[in-house]
């Protein structure tokens, strides 16, 4: 009688031991999720700041925000500045994810406002979250600030 118990409770062990790890897993994938939200909402701040303050677009370049899937060297663009805050409060997610837009905003004659979009696709590498989620979540973050 000990013996059927004993292979129970293993058993039973095993059920709850998978349950827990797969928890875990996706739990650790959606902190994974809320760390880059806070890294692009902070990419997208610090971009509006620096080109509010310091907006000087090289004309001879295509500026960041408008090429997507490359931001990985900032000086190759007209606005080196804006990329590199970019690419720098990203910290260590790949700058090749992101997608840029930078726009001006405001009443001729007045100090114009400058909103900068960021939108990041985030890979899901948990394979029971790309069941529900697909294989990226896109994460996006605006903010604005006004030039001086």
């Amino acid at each position: 009688m000990r013996r059927r118990e004993s292979g129970a409770t293993t058993a039973e062990f095993a059920l709850v031991l998978v349950f827990l790890l797969l928890t875990g897993l996706v739990g650790w994938q959606f902190a994974q999720i809320g760390l880059t939200q806070f890294k692009v909402s902070n990419a997208a701040q610090q971009a509006a700041y620096t080109a509010a303050s310091s907006l000087v677009i090289n004309h001879d370049r295509v500026p960041c925000w408008e090429v997507s899937n490359g931001l990985k060297d900032p000086a190759l663009y007209g606005d080196p500045e804006v990329c590199r805050a970019i690419t720098s409060s990203l910290g260590d997610l790949d700058p090749d994810l992101a997608t840029v837009g930078v726009g001006l905003h405001g009443a001729t004659g007045a100090t114009p406002a400058v909103t900068v979009h960021i939108s990041y696709r985030q890979p899901i590498t948990s394979p029971l979250l790309q069941l529900f989620m697909g294989p990226t979540f896109v994460i996006t973050s605006t903010a604005s600030s006004w030039s001086r």
